[in-house]
């Protein structure tokens, strides 16, 4: 039985074996679990559902496993943690090549294996017979898709407005963004308003931010945004935060520092330090002396 790679479990039917390998743990965590939850329902699992670590297990333990049929079930599946820790003899190889090529159909047999090197046994026979899945840690361009395609998967509306500011909140970890996510889906059920620590002048930007992101999760577009002005000028928000504490940075290490200085060192003009210095006397956080600029802790 010859299988083809796939980019997405839930696109296509069942399939008997699969490979998942990489280093982006959560999104193999995602597609198993997706597996799971379409091979099994919840009374089933007792029975139906093995989970056994490739250190600590043998191959004929595994293939006794994968070639027992279920119970009260259409399905059973096998997940094996660390699949290339296996201790693996050539007889044990060619075991594995025999069951991947003719596999108990009722079975999802899924083989985790991050640090897999796909040009040696078994892992060759795998790439012909199993549906396979690289699972590696997305770039910053692909992560706004990520976010907007895994806030729709829990029926919610995603503005790409505030998909946007989500991940310049929380940044590229995915497990991070799907706790946000769950956080912000708990905050608005129980109709709280969270009121993050502020640390610095960026901290509170982001904090008027955070009411954004849990509109977009809400799927309430009105209350996240109206026009892409609304963005912009968050993001706007968000540089400027930015670039006041790193003049707090610079007038802690250098109190002395000159405006035509600092402006080369934030890359603006010599105004937008004199206006950034006003608003930061103003909040309280510096105060000029005959020195040059105190920073208030």
């Amino acid at each position: 039985m010859k299988a083809k790679r796939t980019s997405s479990p839930a696109k296509s039917p069942l399939a008997s074996v699969y490979l998942f390998y990489g280093q982006e743990d959560f999104l193999i965590e995602q597609s198993v679990q997706e597996i799971v939850d379409r091979a099994l329902d919840e009374a089933a699992r007792g029975f139906n559902y093995d989970v056994v670590d490739g250190s600590k297990t043998d191959v004929p333990a595994l293939i006794a496993l994968a070639s027992a049929y279920p119970m009260m079930s259409e399905r059973r599946v096998v997940v094996v943690q660390d699949f290339e820790k296996m201790a693996l003899r050539d007889a044990d190889k060619d075991a594995l090549a025999r069951y991947f090529e003719n596999p108990l159909p009722s079975t999802c047999l899924i083989l985790i294996a991050p640090d897999a090197d796909m040009r040696k046994k078994p892992f060759t026979a795998l790439k012909q017979y199993a549906e396979s899945r690289e699972c590696k840690p997305l770039r910053d361009p692909k992560i706004p898709e990520w976010i907007e395609h895994h806030i729709r998967s829990k029926g919610k509306g995603a503005d790409p407005g505030a998909v946007v500011l989500l991940h310049e909140y929380v940044g590229n970890s995915l497990r991070a963004l799907d706790s946000e996510i769950a956080e912000r889906k708990r905050q608005q059920a129980k109709h709280r308003v969270s009121k993050p620590k502020q640390t610095s002048v960026q901290a509170s930007v982001q904090a008027s931010v955070q009411s954004g992101v849990q509109a977009s999760v809400q799927g309430d577009v009105q209350d996240v945004q109206n026009t892409a002005l609304y963005v912009q000028n968050a993001q706007q928000q968000v540089e400027k935060a930015k670039l006041l504490d790193r003049m707090l940075d610079i007038y802690l290490d250098s109190p002395g520092i000159g405006a035509t200085e600092m402006s080369e060192e934030l890359r603006v003009s010599r105004s937008t330090v004199y206006n950034y210095l006003n608003e930061l006397e103003q909040a309280g956080r510096v105060r000029r002396n005959g020195d040059g600029v105190e920073v208030i802790e």
